[in-house]
């Protein structure tokens, strides 16, 4: 028995011996698994560490030649200037991704790109060369751009939050406007002095294929703005086709003057997302084009969102057509439109009046600079002598009505 009871201690002692081994090795990979992957979280901090120091300073000036570094001050990431006329842009790029190594992001401020040989903005053209704010093109001086691919931005999407483009010899629109909705975090838009005739369909819609949906919307984008440029010979804006804007739910100004609009699609101001925020849609001085049969009846549907309207300079603009504009003034009583040319007041307008309660306030003040500053201010004036149009009497909408009839 005595023997027996020794045999089962031993048992007991090697078992307890067995958890105190097994406890240990656990423990042991354990700290193995901590150690690595503290080294290797070091490491990624390290390379982080090294290549933010490295891309925040300018390349030497061999590297850049013939553009221009330089960082001021407090300037967290220096900007760079290229203006030569016989400088490649894409071997400047090459040139940096080289310096830094590649994969390792380059970050800088802005780019100032201007002359430059003849050249287009292919896939992947920046790598990861990456800025901030983009200036290709200035009001002095354009860039040579022929195209932009659809993905010339991948790589830097990321940190591009302005973007200017004026380039006379631009003319694919398919294209350029992929590009430009693949910055998800881009604020400002400007295109200037392009031979672009039209704003596609779907111009800013995120791609159904894009998931989850809302993580592709450029919810940051708040000003977009087509500008004429220096050269005499530019092809003007000449539509706006549907679905253009409708997936940029913050935007709160769109800026069309003095192109050559004539035409206006069904839903081209139809946005997916409701707002509160006023978007200016400034549709001022299109050279003699916008005519009150301009606009697709359906053209302000679904906008969602108080809407300002400037129609300023618009010679042959002579009415309001109660089909397009009734839907919009009521659309939200926010909703203003400011007109700043003389209007036919004839049976054409008659719908107004009608409704003038509800109506006068959402027209916006304005002068004419033929007219008299005595002559007062009026939110629509009549062609006929200039006449205040509110002021009109029950007699000419009973004359409208028997027109009717």
């Amino acid at each position: 028995m005595l023997e027996f009871i020794q045999i089962i201690r031993k048992f007991v002692i090697m078992d307890k011996t067995l958890i105190i081994i097994y406890v240990l090795y656990r423990n042991i990979v354990l700290f193995e698994i901590i150690f690595f992957t503290l080294r290797y979280i070091f490491s990624v901090f390290i390379s982080c560490l090294i290549a933010s120091t490295q891309s925040s300073r300018c390349p030497k000036k061999e590297i850049l030649y013939p553009c221009v570094c330089k960082k001021v001050n407090d300037q967290i990431y220096p900007d760079i200037t290229c203006s030569r006329k016989d400088f490649n842009m894409k071997d400047v790029i090459n040139n940096i991704t080289n310096y830094g190594g590649k994969g390792v992001e380059q970050r800088f401020g802005k780019l100032f790109w201007t002359n430059g040989r003849q050249i287009n903005i292919t896939d992947d053209f920046f790598e990861k060369v990456s800025f901030k704010h983009l200036y290709i093109g200035t009001r002095r001086e354009y860039a040579n751009i022929s195209h932009i691919s659809s993905d010339a931005f991948r790589g830097i999407s990321h940190r591009v939050k302005s973007i200017i483009i004026r380039s006379e010899y631009l003319k694919d629109e398919r294209n350029l406007f992929n590009a430009l909705r693949q910055l998800p975090v881009v604020e400002s838009i400007i295109v200037e002095g392009l031979g672009i005739q039209t704003v596609p369909e779907n111009a800013f819609r995120t791609p159904e294929s894009c998931y989850p949906l809302k993580d592709c919307v450029q919810n940051k984008l708040k000003s977009i703005s087509f500008r004429i440029g220096i050269h005499k010979s530019l092809i003007f804006l000449q539509e706006i086709e549907s679905y253009a804007f409708y997936d940029l739910p913050n935007l709160i100004s769109l800026d069309f003057d003095s192109h050559d609009i004539d035409y206006i699609h069904e839903n081209a101001f139809t946005f997916r997302y409701k707002s509160n925020e006023i978007l200016t849609i400034n549709l001022t001085r299109q050279w003699d084009k916008l005519t009150p049969n301009s606009f697709d009846l359906k053209a302000f549907e679904q906008i969602n969102r108080p809407v300002f309207l400037n129609l300023y300079g618009n010679r042959l603009f002579t009415y309001l057509p109660e089909p397009v504009f009734r839907p919009l003034l009521e659309a939200n009583p926010q909703n203003r439109i400011r007109l700043g040319m003389k209007m036919d007041c004839n049976c054409n307008m008659s719908w107004l009046l009608k409704g003038k309660q509800n109506y006068e306030k959402q027209f916006i003040v304005w002068s004419y600079d033929d007219l008299p500053k005595s002559n007062g201010n009026f939110t629509i004036q009549c062609s006929e002598g200039s006449v205040n149009f509110w002021d009109r009497n029950d007699q000419d909408l009973k004359e409208c009505e028997q027109n009717l009839n």
